[in-house]
């Protein structure tokens, strides 16, 4: 696999931590490092970052909530690759 990584992207800042703390703070905004994305992204960009955050937060939420069993071939890519980091597929595992 050939990963692509352009100077832009490879200094591009660390994403806000603040956005993945659940629950989320009351005030959301205080303490995000969000000025460190304006030298690398533009303001519509750093909405698309954030939406994307909160739809991928969203997504594993629901299918955690629901057990939604995982499709064969991601649940052998999950073996092969997360495994050995500890993952294990736990209630995702498809009822046979």
């Amino acid at each position: 696999m050939l990963l692509f990584f352009t100077p832009y992207l490879v200094a591009r800042p660390q994403s806000p931590s603040q956005l993945f703390l659940t629950p989320q703070p009351s005030t959301p905004w205080d303490g995000c490092e969000f000025e460190k994305f304006k030298p690398s992204w533009s303001d519509g960009q750093i909405v698309e970052i954030v939406a994307m955050i909160a739809l991928f937060g969203f997504l594993n939420r629901w299918n955690d909530t629901l057990a939604t069993p995982l499709e064969d071939e991601a649940l052998a890519l999950g073996e092969k690759y997360l495994a050995p980091h500890g993952w294990d597929a736990g209630r995702h595992l498809r009822s046979v």
